[in-house]
């Protein structure tokens, strides 16, 4: 395998992540319980979604290593783009990434505890099940949002990613904040974090960006040019032609 062929495969890792994402949805439990329900109707759910809960925990698992993995290709191609200066935005998204799926990945276990026992104290149940929606909302409104937010700087200004790309994610970085601040006050309504329309836009909206910059790295990988409007050149940090 040359380089080109290992940098198409760790750029596909997003591609791979978002299946993955898209796959603990369709095998997941169906609607989730409110804020608005009593702590019986929380472990009621839990109780007959055990199967379901533990796929979800496991296809999170799994959807980590590849997002983890296509970090690491998106901060190469942001430090490729921003040049022979400080990089300072590569390294901010990657660690936005790595905040993201932190948060996620905590709340995803406390929810999974649920589940390891049977005959737990209801309002156990619903304290772990609340404690994972609200870690869902970090991992959106201090995680995502500075990964998606940092990448779209550097889109817009030095390449690394089409430009479209980067003003969607400018976009959708704001959103997120926004939402993620609402909805730390909501206990139902659009801003839910658990079953709100709004953040489960920003959720689906974070999944198009990530397929989107997946599909542009895996395009632009191994062929020595940078993304902005299709045709920018790589900085370069070397000297003349050897």
């Amino acid at each position: 395998m040359n380089h080109g062929q290992r940098e198409r495969l760790g750029a596909a890792t997003g591609i791979a992540a978002v299946v993955v994402i898209v796959a603990s949805f369709v095998f997941g439990p169906g609607e989730p319980p409110g804020y608005g329900d009593s702590a019986e109707q929380v472990a009621a759910f839990v109780e007959d979604n055990r199967s379901a809960l533990q796929a979800v925990t496991g296809l999170t698992i799994l959807a980590g290593v590849f997002l983890v993995w296509f970090l690491g290709s998106l901060s190469q191609a942001l430090r490729r783009a921003e040049g022979s200066g400080p990089g300072r935005l590569a390294p901010v998204a990657f660690a936005g990434g790595i905040l993201a799926f932190a948060f996620a990945g905590a709340g995803t276990a406390l929810q999974a505890a649920t589940v390891y026992h049977e005959g737990l104290d209801p309002l156990v149940v619903q304290a772990l099940w609340d404690s994972g929606n609200i870690l869902y909302v970090f991992s959106g409104g201090a995680g995502f949002a500075i990964l998606i937010g940092a990448s779209s700087v550097v889109a817009l200004t030095a390449g690394g990613l089409p430009r479209w790309v980067g003003w969607f994610g400018a976009v959708l970085a704001v959103y997120t904040v926004v939402v993620a601040f609402l909805a730390s006050f909501a206990e139902g309504g659009a801003f839910s974090p658990n079953n709100g329309a709004l953040t489960l836009i920003a959720f689906l909206a974070f999944l198009v960006w990530l397929l989107a910059a997946s599909i542009a790295l895996v395009g632009r990988a191994g062929s020595g040019t940078g993304i902005e409007d299709g045709s920018r050149p790589a900085p370069t940090t070397g000297g003349g032609p050897a």
